[in-house]
């Protein structure tokens, strides 16, 4: 996963969003149909496991954090910091009773009394299926590849094995793994990370169900490339994701950082922040190659999964959810 920083081609399909009112406390679901085109895919989860349980932090050190209310089961969580100086980090956790451990230490900024909600965690298993909804081989030179960011910079790579005679021991197996398989169940997807799905058939689709999230998001970001979600289904724009004020704008494209979009045709469409003339007169928004004007943001869509590059040191940028998310 993308970690918090100290303080290729996809097509969107169909889009359903509606109101849980009637299930639980008003939390929107939905569903989203995404292309899986020949090669190289780049995208994003958007639809999220659901909330398990949202309580105050009665108590931190260290990595674990103390919930004045305990989840309904122990296990894994995406946990989300919801308010106060860590508001929209996202990490994992794994929960005994009311103590969760995190993946990263947050107690220098997490404090007693904040708003921390843990949600189910999406896996392997439940967005590409036990037994694979894409295309599987006897080798992994003919299978399609699921590459998921590790966290240091690369990425873990799976593949399905059909099996031999019979389909016998069949299963997802590590990239380079000749022998035996994982449990794609253990294989966590944080909803902040892109990944890439290298398509060797024909092309393909996947419907993923589950959560909207309608509060703000951090993505950590490292120096240079970062594979990243959206996060947000429905709306967001480069004009409305918030990411103008957190990413380094500049005079020049060679210095300002890039969102790089998914064009649907194999390649990306990539964007920079152009900080203006004297007193920031003309800033705005540019394509790449653009040396003149702006464009207008709001016409730009952003996709599941995106490439930021940062040129600068390591930091974190939250991205925002479009405004009518408020009314869901």
């Amino acid at each position: 996963m993308n970690s918090l920083k100290a303080a290729a081609a996809f097509g969107l399909s169909a889009l359903v969003v509606s109101s849980a009112a009637a299930q639980t406390a008003s939390k929107p679901v939905g569903y989203e149909t995404v292309a899986i085109n020949q090669q190289f895919n780049t995208f994003g989860l958007r639809l999220l496991g659901a909330p398990n349980v949202t309580s105050t932090v009665g108590a931190v050190s260290g990595t674990t954090v103390t919930l004045d209310a305990a989840p309904s089961a122990d296990g894994s969580y995406i946990v989300e910091v919801n308010d106060n100086a860590l508001a929209g980090a996202v990490v994992t956790g794994t929960s005994t009773g009311a103590d969760v451990v995190l993946s990263e230490d947050l107690s220098a900024g997490l404090a007693v009394g904040d708003s921390i909600t843990l949600r189910a965690t999406q896996t392997m298993a439940s967005v590409f299926g036990t037994d694979s909804t894409l295309t599987g081989a006897a080798s992994e030179g003919a299978a399609d590849l699921v590459s998921v960011p590790d966290g240091s910079g690369g990425f873990s790579t799976y593949w399905y094995f059909t099996g031999s005679f019979g389909g016998a021991g069949k299963g997802w197996r590590e990239s380079g793994q000749v022998a035996g398989t994982i449990d794609p169940a253990s294989v966590t997807l944080v909803y902040t990370d892109g990944m890439v799905v290298t398509n060797r058939g024909a092309d393909n689709s996947l419907v993923i169900t589950g959560s909207v999230k309608t509060a703000p998001t951090t993505l950590g970001l490292t120096t240079q490339f970062n594979y990243v979600s959206s996060v947000y289904p429905a709306g967001s724009t480069l004009d409305n994701s918030g990411l103008e004020s957190q990413l380094t704008a500049a005079a020049s494209e060679g210095a300002a950082d890039l969102v790089s979009l998914p064009d649907g045709a194999g390649g990306f469409s990539t964007y920079w922040h152009f900080s203006g003339g004297f007193g920031g007169a003309g800033a705005g928004w540019r394509e790449s190659g653009q040396v003149a004007g702006t464009i207008d943001a709001a016409l730009v869509d952003l996709t599941s999964g995106m490439i930021v590059t940062n040129r600068g040191d390591a930091q974190n940028a939250d991205i925002v959810a479009p405004s009518f998310y408020a009314d869901l």
